[in-house]
């Protein structure tokens, strides 16, 4: 299922290199890898599915690729768009693929973090970040 998400998704020649083990999921763009929790960590199978279709969209804003700025530091401006970005690709992937959608814990604090940022732009900023993301 990982190789139709990047395929599918993203629609890329080359697809992401995906390695699991540790006990964290991130995108690294020295190494232009996504790790991923092993599959039996997670309660739901949508859950790893959800987590690393957030993490391809990180691997999708690579220089080679799309080329967000992939800088930012949590707590930076910059880090709060590129999530914003990460998890409307990964809301846009789960729709295009069926999959359901469970609200997560941590998604209040990236919200909150969203809502101050979008509310010192322009209003066509979200739009420009959503088609970015894949979302049209």
């Amino acid at each position: 299922m990982s190789q139709t998400i990047v395929s599918c998704a993203l629609g890329c020649i080359h697809p992401a290199t995906v390695v699991h083990g540790g006990n964290m999921a991130c995108y690294e763009p020295v190494a232009d890898i996504v790790r991923m929790v092993p599959f039996s960590q997670f309660a739901k199978p949508v859950g790893y599915y959800a987590v690393l279709a957030h993490e391809l969209t990180h691997w999708s804003g690579a220089k080679a690729r799309l080329d967000r700025d992939l800088s930012g530091r949590f707590g930076s401006e910059a880090y709060a768009m590129e999530e914003l970005v990460a998890e409307l690709g990964a809301a846009f992937v789960a729709g295009q693929l069926g999959l359901p959608s469970d609200p997560r814990t941590d998604h209040a604090p990236y919200i909150a973090t969203w809502l101050k940022s979008l509310e010192e732009r322009q209003p066509g900023h979200l739009c420009s970040r959503q088609q970015r993301a894949g979302g049209g």
